[in-house]
């Protein structure tokens, strides 16, 4: 049985006293006592999320690095090399430490006998290695385990002052002053605690445990089906993320969760608890799965590399969450696809898209979400368009331009404003006759930019994009503009108006 000796003092964070025991303890002792409460390398993303979801969580601290450890061991195997640097412990296994102050001559004394029980062979460890976890290891199975490593303990000591919480928060806070933790672990650890964003009941908590649900449920809906998700949704930063189903939808804890955010918990009439928003997204994607009739190596959702668009699959679990905040749980997601005529679609978009990358990636991904918005939130194709890899690449693409005359304090009047719509295409032209406001007024969600350059002069920015969106006032003289305007689609795809503005 180890036996720390050590002094004591108190920490206040401005409401509590934190008792703090500073001391010694030799490497191998430490070992046979300490452990680190972390997942390893190999640990299954579905476990990870079972671990979360179900407190008191157990394992939530990094795998230890083999070649971190060894190299430590060798090191101070060797003559001449010290160690002086502490490590940051803290009680696991209360049951398993008791405190006695020691008395000399009938007096207390300011030093401490901390007892630590080694408890059952399959018990955890009574103490936690919050920082110094390659040390306490590589220490131990040096040649030099029986030399002291100092430590600081954190122990409430007969009273409750500190919470798993705040163990996993000053982990998170001194490791990142030595190898800064991954982002997705990182995010998980402050969602187990509760801590920053993550506190109970916010709508990143609320996401996160979609996210950990979709990963751990086995099966979903009645009656019940396979869970495509199962397992699949990365929390393990080492274990790549891995398509659900198909070719498609992989996904970190970290993305999927910022979608449920942005586009349910964190819109109104989120009503649906977390495990019901993961069921129905599962069910929606095997009931796209089931709707989509091009080839599956070709599909853009379920392709290869070369077929598969990651900002169409994310668009889809947006679409969904839309759905389910504007129309609750449909009966059968089958039929609302089929509404929206994803069977009819040709979802090999390969033979048009340019490229979504760099810029147009950053366009593309735009269009995207703004479309299956549109189309999940309405249940309803856009007036005209056959399906929405048409509509994605510019089909019934429209913008509104506004007129109106100025009135006294030369604005745009009210009375007598028309609004007229050109679809993106052809030569056009507008006789605003005495008016003298335009405005740029609307365009379609399938445009994810609009470049406007005034032809007889095509540095002039008069006529930009930005100062047609907030309205222009064009000169008292009769006169005309001619603007080429420049639609860019989802994948780098374009069209092109030329608008003639004339006015009298």
């Amino acid at each position: 049985m180890p036996v720390i000796q050590a002094l004591r003092t108190t920490i206040s964070d401005g409401a509590v006293d934190h008792p703090i025991f500073l001391g010694f303890l030799a490497a191998a002792d430490l070992a046979t006592v300490a452990e680190v409460p972390s997942f390893s390398a190999g640990s299954t993303n579905d476990a990870i999320a079972r671990n979360i979801l179900n407190p008191p969580v157990k394992d939530w601290q990094r795998p230890v690095i083999e070649s971190k450890w060894k190299a430590i061991r060798d090191k101070f195997s060797q003559q001449g090399e010290l160690m002086p640097n502490p490590v940051l412990l803290a009680v696991g296994d209360p049951s398993l430490v008791s405190v006695d102050r020691q008395k000399l001559h009938g007096q207390y004394t300011d030093i401490y006998e901390i007892d630590v029980q080694l408890g059952s062979p399959t018990a955890r460890k009574a103490l936690w290695i919050l920082d110094g976890q390659h040390r306490v290891r590589g220490l131990s199975e040096s040649s030099n385990k029986a030399n002291a490593i100092p430590l600081v303990l954190l122990h409430d000591d007969g009273k409750t002052t500190y919470t798993p919480q705040q163990f996993a928060k000053v982990f998170a806070e001194v490791t990142t002053s030595a190898t800064p933790l991954n982002e997705l672990h990182g995010d998980w650890l402050k969602y187990a605690f509760k801590l920053d964003q993550y506190q109970a009941g916010s709508d990143s908590w609320k996401a996160m445990t979609a996210a950990a649900v979709l990963c751990d449920a086995q099966q979903v809906g009645t009656p019940p089906q396979a869970n495509p998700f199962h397992g699949r949704i990365q929390f393990n930063p080492e274990i790549p993320p891995q398509p659900a189903i198909a070719g498609g939808f992989s996904y970190s804890a970290l993305a999927i969760k910022e979608i449920f955010r942005s586009d349910y918990f964190g819109r109104p009439n989120a009503t649906l608890p977390p495990r019901e928003l993961a069921d129905q997204v599962a069910l929606a994607v095997l009931a796209l799965r089931a709707s989509d009739a091009t080839t599956t190596t070709a599909s853009a959702f379920f392709g290869d590399r070369s077929h598969k668009q990651t900002y169409i699959q994310d668009a889809f679990i947006a679409g969904v969450c839309r759905y389910l905040g504007k129309l609750g749980v449909p009966k059968d997601w089958g039929s609302v696809l089929a509404s929206l005529n994803f069977t009819g679609a040709n979802w090999d978009l390969s033979s048009w898209v340019n490229t979504t990358g760099g810029n147009a990636g950053n366009v593309s991904k735009r269009v995207a979400n703004q479309i299956f918005r549109q189309v999940f939130e309405a249940s309803a194709l856009p007036t005209g368009t056959s399906d929405l890899p048409a509509y994605l690449q510019g089909d019934q693409a429209e913008i509104v331009i506004r007129t109106s005359s100025l009135d006294s304090s030369g604005k745009a009047s009210r009375k007598g404003q028309s609004d007229t719509k050109y679809v993106i295409g052809g030569t056009k032209t507008l006789n605003l006759g005495s008016q003298r406001h335009v405005r740029l007024a609307a365009m379609t969600n399938n445009i994810g930019k609009l470049d406007v350059v005034n032809r007889a002069q095509p540095f002039d920015k008069t006529y930009s994009t930005t100062n047609l969106k907030r309205g222009l006032v064009l000169p008292s003289a009769p006169g005309q503009a001619q603007l080429t305007l420049r639609a860019e689609y989802f994948g780098s795809v374009d069209g092109e108006l030329r608008l003639t503005l004339t006015w009298a």
